[in-house]
């Protein structure tokens, strides 16, 4: 058993059900559906109102959260945009 984790970028402009869609398709890409157990991926995102100042600040904390198989995102600020990180993870 193993695990998969990746960070996904998004325009704080897609709604979170485009983000929470494009997230099931990384897992079920990645997933080993019988280590993910009867209920499968965890495909519901925790959007968290966290907004960091640069990627590298955001991507430090969505690293702390790998382990939970949480999908977690958090917002951050390059240039003048907005983007939703999400960390998404998954047994494989």
């Amino acid at each position: 058993m193993g695990h998969a984790c990746e960070i996904l970028e998004f325009s704080a402009r897609k709604s979170g059900k485009t983000i929470e869609k494009e997230c099931m398709l990384w897992q079920l890409y990645n997933a080993d559906l019988y280590e993910c157990g009867p209920k499968g991926p965890r495909f519901k995102v925790k959007f968290t109102s966290k907004m960091f100042k640069n990627r590298d600040e955001a991507y430090v904390y969505l690293n702390s959260t790998f382990g939970h198989y949480d999908q977690t995102a958090v917002r951050f600020k390059e240039g003048r945009k907005t983007l939703w990180a999400v960390a998404c993870e998954v047994h494989c």
